[in-house]
């Protein structure tokens, strides 16, 4: 982050987000390498989800989700974070109903 700036571990505030706003958000960490920092930075974490309209075609949803899963390396290569993208956590978006076309892609991969 540099010289001029300081990360601060945010857990305090946690337990008032999860009162206030429910159990998305929890308790992760901010890797050190992300950053250039010295060590990790306890922090609040909640998933990050693409969003679309349930306008959207059956069809483009499914290419979307198939573009993003078969291009993780690239993906990370821009930004670390996208290394905990998974199949595994992909559909655990509630209260967001999936798309159907992105759940097509998803019931295809198993």
């Amino acid at each position: 982050l540099g010289d001029d700036v300081t990360a601060l571990p945010l857990t305090e505030e946690l337990s008032f987000l999860q009162e206030t706003y429910g159990e998305a958000y929890t308790e992760g960490s901010i890797p050190a390498e992300a950053y250039g920092l010295d060590e990790d930075i306890p922090t609040i974490v909640v998933p990050n989800l693409l969003v679309v309209s349930d306008a959207m075609s059956e069809d483009l949803a499914y290419e979307i989700t198939k573009a993003i899963f078969e291009n993780l390396d690239t993906l990370a290569s821009v930004h670390p974070e996208a290394e905990n993208i998974s199949l595994d956590t992909a559909t655990e978006t509630q209260p967001v109903e999936v798309h159907p076309g992105a759940q097509r892609y998803f019931d295809e991969q198993g």
